[in-house]
């Protein structure tokens, strides 16, 4: 299968802009995928990397942030061959805490349709291809994350991340797991995916929310260094972000896990 960045944080590329989001373009024997759909940067890139939204068959909508779903605002309309699918709550409101009182708005737009969109239950086989997971079992960093929030019944909520879900692509006897970001923990989702189907995920890409936009740490050298270490333990895959893995995350990432962990640049086409 091909992969192409269309957004994402990393690269040189002067022709191409990059914000702290992701899109993959994923073409396989069967299908043109769209995984995300970035923010600002989406449509000017697709068109400057002669990629057109016309030729997708299936969009993935991987949770109801801004990085994952602003570009929609632009893209939906250009999406007329392919089936929408996402978590019924990841066009709800969602919140990303700045300080005690300052909360901000980091939903999909609200003018975003509805309209069409196939809403995911926990487990969806589309076909042989491709299937979407979710309904995690949220981590210890989820559980402890207070960075993001939803609506409760009076007040703010921490966000338990039910509107997050992966996809699962297989093809030539590889099993490629695309994430948006592993809010509610990429073991879970990980493991998640091996037990559904039996078999080893050869390969994770996508997004890991590590790093903040402007690629400070959200998690402490010695978190991320155990994080590795345990992803290094239970799975042989290896892993491809186009962002939330800033330098110094991404150095320690590293340092655990050697060639296995690699950075995707906005414009790569990664072939697996």
């Amino acid at each position: 299968m091909e992969i192409t960045v269309f957004a994402g944080k990393y690269g040189e590329a002067p022709a191409l802009k990059k914000e702290h989001a992701l899109g993959l373009f994923i073409s396989t024997a069967e299908h043109n995928c769209m995984f995300d759909f970035g923010d600002k940067t989406a449509a000017g890139n697709l068109a400057a990397l002669e990629i057109a939204p016309e030729t997708a068959d299936a969009a993935i909508l991987s949770h109801g942030h801004l990085g994952a779903g602003g570009g929609l605002l632009a893209l939906r309309p250009r999406l007329v061959g392919a089936k929408l699918y996402a978590r019924e709550s990841a066009f709800e409101a969602h919140y990303f805490k700045k300080s005690r009182w300052n909360y901000k708005t980091v939903s999909v737009p609200k003018k975003v349709s509805r309209e069409g969109v196939l809403f995911t239950k926990s487990f969806l086989k589309i076909d042989d291809e491709l299937a979407l997971l979710s309904n995690f079992k949220p981590d210890k960093r989820a559980a402890t994350d207070t960075r993001y929030f939803a609506d409760g019944d009076k007040y703010f909520v921490p966000d338990t991340f039910a509107h997050e879900q992966a996809l699962l692509v297989t093809e030539g006897g590889a099993s490629v797991l695309f994430v948006g970001g592993a809010h509610a923990g990429l073991r879970q989702m990980v493991e998640r995916a091996e037990k559904t189907f039996s078999r080893p995920v050869s390969a994770v890409v996508g997004a890991l929310e590590l790093t903040d936009k402007k690629g400070k740490p959200l998690f402490s050298r010695e978190w991320v260094r155990n994080f590795a270490f345990e992803l290094g333990k239970f799975t042989k895959a290896d892993f491809y972000f186009a962002c939330g893995v800033g330098d110094a995350v991404f150095g320690v990432l590293q340092g655990e896990l050697g060639g296995r962990v690699r950075r995707l640049n906005v414009g790569e086409t990664k072939i697996l």
